[in-house]
């Protein structure tokens, strides 16, 4: 089975710089535009100070920004290295940091697995400063899942974390990866950690953690199981919260299968419905967006609502026309009897 791991190992024996085309536009300075494009698991957007920022997967988190005069310019920002603690509960660790998700300004969560597959974490970091001049520094773990890749369709996954508000300002988060599917719990609005009885940690009897979303095609469990990168968005209006996932696998080039579904609910721990009534923990997801032409695995879902009023959807795809290397795009987002839609056409133009 490829993993992420596979794919970032990949990337660095090819010796892509720092420097990367996102979509097709330019990154960087001019000289820089021979080397390999990729970007992988995009966090949602933020905007500040006239700057769009996006933050990705990589041997440490890549931050990038692009000023919103600018025609398609986006410039690397800096390379968020691994926190210090992970020597201490991975030691084996590369340095490699999945699925920054940044909710708010300027907070992150972030994650990684130990290099054997087996254990899995979540992290917080904190920055201060303006965009694009931010300075992080870590907060520590969130959550540390020891064996769960292979142990059991109970044993949640601690990677993509996708962090998000209630209507009365309670703070939750989701994740999840693999064959036991995607899980919710609520952290501590103050400290951004797990509380309450979560805090005590995971075990199969603990009400604070919730699944959300899983598929089950029987035993032996296998691709068709598989079930990731969960992105859950509040909308400010109609009251809904949207549990977007991916189906399938990454990091395959133009033989991934990645494609986003959706499910959506009044409650913040569900139960997620598709637009079928489907319950997303009965294996339920409306698909958003699949293969297309050259777009081949769009996964790792993002939402973002302009000052204007306008929506962005966020996803990674793999470029059939570019050797099946990973892209960024930003559509232009649409809400269609309550459900998102995403269209063709590029946000920034």
């Amino acid at each position: 089975m490829k993993t992420r791991r596979d794919f970032l190992k990949k990337v660095a024996a090819l010796g892509i710089g720092l420097y990367m085309p996102f979509s097709g536009y330019c990154i960087g300075s001019k000289g820089q535009e021979d080397n390999i494009p990729v970007i992988h698991d995009p966090s949602e957007l933020q905007y500040e100070n006239g700057y769009f920022m996006v933050f990705s997967t990589g041997k440490g988190i890549h931050s990038w920004y692009r000023k919103a005069t600018d025609d398609n310019t986006w410039h690397l920002a800096e390379v968020i290295q691994k926190p210090k603690w992970w020597d201490k509960v991975f030691p084996d660790n590369k340095g490699y940091i999945w699925a920054p998700c940044v909710p708010f300004k300027w907070v992150m969560y972030y994650s990684f697995e130990a290099d054997d597959d087996h254990a899995s974490a979540i992290g917080r970091m904190i920055a201060t400063g303006e965009a694009p001049n931010l300075k992080w520094r870590d907060d520590g773990p969130v959550l540390i899942m020891p064996n769960c890749r292979d142990n059991g369709k109970n044993c949640p996954v601690a990677i993509d974390p996708s962090v998000f508000t209630d209507d009365k300002g309670n703070l939750y988060m989701s994740f999840g990866s693999g064959t036991s599917g995607i899980w919710i719990v609520e952290l501590d609005k103050k400290t951004g950690h797990l509380c309450g009885e979560a805090a005590k940690g995971f075990s199969e009897d603990n009400p604070a953690f919730h699944r959300v979303a899983y598929r089950f095609s029987g035993e032996p469990r296998g691709e068709s199981d598989y079930i990731e990168a969960s992105y859950v968005y509040r909308h400010p209006e109609n009251g809904y919260y949207y549990l977007f996932v991916n189906w399938g696998f990454c990091c395959r080039g133009i033989k991934s299968t990645y494609q986003i579904r959706v499910g959506r609910s009044k409650s913040p721990t569900g139960p997620y419905l598709d637009k079928e009534g489907k319950d997303m923990v009965d294996e339920g997801g409306s698909l958003v967006i699949a293969t297309k032409g050259r777009y081949i695995g769009p996964g790792h879902a993002g939402i973002y609502r302009h000052v204007d009023g306008r929506y962005a959807f966020t996803f990674h795809y793999y470029d059939k026309k570019d050797d099946g290397k990973a892209h960024l795009a930003v559509r232009n987002l649409s809400w269609v009897n309550d459900w998102p839609m995403v269209g063709d056409s590029d946000f920034f133009h």
